[in-house]
């Protein structure tokens, strides 16, 4: 649900970066990822300092932390070779599929 209504902020900072400030989209979308690394890092480094996560679910914070930087270095490659027309599309349709999954899934389960 929190990623459904953006509770780090992305579905509203960037569409206000690129529409009110005129920041370019692909400039938005990784400032937004830059903004994030903190975010995230706070809220583990809380989860942390109050025991919530440790042992297993440590270790699977620490691999999907390792994918996501390996995930953004792609992703800044390939956004250097795409127009932000075309950034605009994907994150367009990726905020759908993740909102159909959203929606389906308890009719699935």
């Amino acid at each position: 649900v929190a990623t459904l209504f953006g509770v780090g902020g992305g579905i509203i900072q960037v569409p206000m970066m690129a529409t009110v400030l005129r920041i370019p989209f692909d400039i938005a979308v990784a400032t937004s990822q830059f903004m994030l690394i903190f975010m995230a890092s706070a809220g583990t480094l809380v989860h942390v300092w109050n025991g919530e996560l440790m042992g297993t679910e440590l270790a699977r914070a620490g691999l999907l932390g390792v994918g996501a930087i390996v995930g953004a270095q792609a992703g800044a490659r390939l956004s250097r070779r795409l127009s932000s027309a075309t950034i605009t599309r994907l994150l367009a349709v990726g905020l759908i599929a993740i909102g159909g999954r959203l929606v389906l899934a308890p009719l699935f389960n």
